[in-house]
């Protein structure tokens, strides 16, 4: 018995590569990339406005007795509230000395590096502390007040328990 031209059909479907076709703009698309623009808009808005506002509050701004001020060399530096958690990651370097410790808040509107020039006070006691009391030795988590636009104040005595981000 021959088989039905069906099922010939479907054998021989199924035998032939998918056709990927190529890919067709649509509405959301174009939708998606306006939203997109205008977030980036928006972000340099964000940063335009937080620069202005911390280089102008960062006048009066000292840290408290028990704090540090550290110098951050931003790469992102949104506005942000007064008051933030940070986190410090040591980061380890084969060669040469001192590797610069990278600074991060929970939703990343605040990124950049704590470097050793100028501030070895700061960078040694941080470190000193998360290698004691930090999470494997290599992060820790630190209540941060923002001086100024690439200046915090922190505590290293007072390290948060472990976060989860």
């Amino acid at each position: 018995m021959a088989p039905s031209p069906l099922a010939v059909k479907r054998r021989r479907e199924a035998e032939r590569p998918p056709i990927i076709g190529t890919p067709s703009k649509t509405g959301s698309e174009g939708k998606e990339k306006k939203k997109n623009s205008e977030s980036k808009f928006l972000n340099l808005i964000y940063m335009v406005v937080g620069f202005l506002w911390y280089t102008l509050t960062g006048l009066w701004k000292k840290p408290n007795d028990y704090q540090l001020e550290a110098k951050i060399i931003l790469t992102k530096g949104n506005y942000t509230p007064g008051e933030f958690v940070v986190r410090v990651t040591r980061t380890e370097q084969a060669f040469g000395t001192n590797p610069p410790q990278k600074v991060t808040n929970q939703d990343k509107s605040f990124r950049g590096e704590l470097r050793n020039v100028g501030q070895q006070e700061v960078y040694e006691t941080l470190q000193q502390a998360i290698k004691a009391k930090g999470i494997q030795g290599s992060k820790g988590y630190f209540l941060a007040t923002r001086l100024g636009y690439d200046t915090i104040a922190i505590d290293p005595e007072q390290m948060i328990p472990s976060q989860n981000w």
